[in-house]
This record gives C-alpha cells, structure tokens and sequence, in this order.
C-alpha cells in the first residue's frame, strides 16, 4: 500500500510503518522490508495498545499514617475501594489515576507491587501475551466492572493489565 500525504488517516502505529517505508531509501535503515510486514507488526501494537497508568500500587507499614499523608502532602484524595479488603486505601488523582495504599508491615515499601496499564480489549490483550508466551493470570472482574489479569516481565516484575474502572473520575 502506498500512503500519500502526510500519512494522517492511519493508526499511529500502522502510519509511522507505512510513512517510515516509503521515504526515499537514502532516509531509511532497512531499505529490504516488505510494508506488509511491518504493517503487521505496528497493527498488532495498535490492537492492544497500552492508554494509560491505570493505578499504581505501593506497600505501607501503617495505612491510615499513609493515608494521611498523601492527602495532606500531595493532595491525593481517597475515594471508595472496589474491593472487599481492609487492609487497603485507594485515592484518585484529578486525571483518574490512582495511587493503591496497602498495609503490610513486613514488605518492603519500594518499588511499588505492581503498574496497571489500561487497554480496549482485555480479552484480546491476554490473547497476545499468551500466543508469544507469557503466563497471565484468570481475567478477573471487580466490584465495579473492571476487568483485568496479570503478567510478569522477565524480571519478575508484576504488570497488570485492565479496562477502564466502572466508578470513573470521582475528584
């Protein structure tokens, strides 16, 4: 496919592919790739394409001193938890995010227990991950209709992946 113009009315991803192939080949590094191929490639990124931090979640001693100081220092208000436990807080940002407080005295408090990435379509998020490899949790679905699973990076590291929350923006 040959894009004329300024590429516009691609995906973000699909459109830096097609553009990128079709400079003149003295502006490009891999002058033997197929379009079709590293079309593919960014489709696939576009189909579960990471939107935004979601929440971040972090481990505490004692959550109400926790609780007191996010709100009193960075202004982070709490907001309702979708989940049936009492050994957590969740706050909100004014953007959406939210920052997950989580007592657990024995932990230690950094890094943070894991990053939330929210995506369109969970089902076929997982799908990807599975089909190169990756071990995901069950998708589970909160009090609020938010659904998510989780994965590990190479490292370890827990990552989850999720819809966007049911409750919205509620600061």
């Amino acid at each position: 496919m040959r894009v004329e113009g300024n590429c516009s009315d691609l995906p973000l991803f699909g459109r830096a592919a097609d553009c990128w192939y079709h400079r003149p080949a003295d502006t490009r590094e891999f002058e033997n790739k197929e379009p079709s191929n590293l079309r593919r490639k960014a489709m696939l990124a576009d189909n579960i394409r990471l939107k935004s931090i979601n929440h971040i979640t972090y481990n505490v001693k004692n959550k109400d001193a926790a609780l007191k100081w996010y709100e009193d220092v960075l202004g982070v208000k709490q907001i309702p938890k979708m989940v049936n436990s009492d050994h957590l807080y969740w706050l909100q940002l004014p953007s959406g995010a939210m920052v997950h407080i989580i007592e657990n005295p024995d932990a230690p408090s950094a890094p943070s227990h894991h990053t939330a990435f929210e995506v369109d379509d969970i089902e076929a998020s997982q799908k990807y991950f599975l089909d190169k490899g990756v071990e995901t949790t069950d998708i589970q679905t909160r009090n609020d209709g938010q659904r998510a699973f989780y994965i590990n990076d190479p490292d370890g590291n827990r990552i989850e992946l999720c819809t966007v929350s049911g409750f919205g923006v509620l600061v």
